[in-house]
């Protein structure tokens, strides 16, 4: 047999165009997916039948995010949130200097700009604490309950209380982390030069560090037993999350475009030509590959995928490639034709395609 893809909708870009990594959003019955690119406004449409929600006055130069009501973006050094409904702006608040981006958690949106961290109200956006880093980020910042984590260009890592700003503690390395990620009570990195590392959350201390000698895409997942990491060999490595133990090296057969997500059993790895790589953690963490339909997908080499995003209410995987939006909801049972017709549990991929965004212009008007 033959996989079976089912085909749930499709609207159609114009233009290549990268979109960042997607955003969605479940609030107010209304699931969505917010799309951004560097040089149009952020826009959302809806999960359901595809159409325009909103488009904003605004863009946003990395991945945005969704906090309660609001959708945050970043454009050169202004954080801005528009609300998820509408896409009316909410706030903005012009920041110390050039950032990778934010990170929220619960009531606390964080954000290293320049050589400053700054904490905000999710409400609006006035500052709830700043700290002096003496170093910029070398890494988007991780965030939990109780933690704020930074990589610095000085070479060290530094934690903050999540509530006060207050220094927890600040750790040389001899290696500059380019990934974070934390789940009590570890701090997991890894860096460009091939290093899988954790350092333990209540002090900063190494706890172990194991070089891989290729560098990691994208930050690693985590689930309640294992560290997971796709590195640019085409491999994903999964790791004990306790003492680091290597337990498999996964190949995926093609590069991945970004870094891996847990959602369920599941762990899901887009990859550049333009596929998930599924890996049941129940069943030995047997590789699957799921396509959207090859008719549908964009031309040879503008198949890039990002890094995916799962709806709350239902753990649905949605992606992007340079042209089209892609939801997979699960699940369907099909037969793998690279796998001898082994019965996989698969996905049903939409293609979205979106009619072709405004651009931003220098004179546009700012929210």
């Amino acid at each position: 047999g033959s996989a079976k893809v089912e085909e749930l909708l499709v609207m159609k870009v114009g233009n290549d165009v990268l979109f960042q990594e997607p955003t969605v959003s479940t609030r107010r019955l209304r699931r969505s997916v917010v799309v951004a690119t560097e040089d149009a406004p952020l826009q959302a449409y809806s999960l359901d039948d595809g159409h325009a929600l909103w488009t904003a006055a605004t863009g946003s130069d990395i991945a945005p995010l969704t906090l309660d009501d609001l959708v945050i973006g970043l454009s050169g050094q202004r954080l801005h949130a528009v609300d998820e409904a509408t896409g009316a702006a909410r706030w903005s608040v012009t920041l110390a200097g050039n950032s990778l981006g934010p990170a929220a958690f619960g009531r606390t949106i964080a954000v290293a700009s320049g050589a400053v961290l700054g904490a905000y109200r999710p409400g609006d956006g006035s500052s709830l604490w700043q700290v002096n880093l003496g170093a910029t980020a070398t890494a988007r910042l991780a965030i939990s309950d109780a933690m704020i984590v930074v990589a610095l260009s000085d070479r060290s890592v530094a934690a903050f209380d999540v509530q006060t700003g207050r220094a927890l503690w600040r750790v040389p390395l001899e290696i500059v982390p380019s990934v974070l990620a934390i789940s009590a009570p570890r701090v997991y990195f890894g860096t460009a030069d091939g290093y899988v590392c954790a350092l333990k959350a209540g002090d900063g201390r190494l706890d172990w560090c194991f070089s891989v000698k290729v560098p990691p895409v994208g930050p690693p997942a985590v689930d309640a037993k294992s560290l997971y990491f796709a590195f640019l060999d085409g491999g994903l490595r999964v790791f004990a999350k306790g003492n680091g133990a290597r337990r498999q090296n996964l190949p995926l057969n093609a590069r991945p475009q970004a870094g891996p997500q847990v959602t369920g059993t599941d762990v899901v790895i887009p990859v550049v030509t333009a596929e998930f790589v599924l890996l049941d953690t129940t069943k030995q963490m047997t590789a699957k590959r799921v396509a959207a339909p090859a008719a549908k997908l964009p031309p040879p080499g503008a198949v890039m995928m990002s890094r995916p995003v799962f709806t709350p209410d239902t753990s649905v995987p949605v992606s992007t490639t340079t042209r089209r939006i892609v939801a997979v909801t699960p699940p369907c049972v099909s037969v793998s034709p690279s796998l001898k017709a082994e019965l996989v549990r698969c996905m049903v991929f939409s293609v979205l395609e979106v009619k072709s965004a405004p651009v931003l212009r220098t004179e546009a008007k700012r929210g």
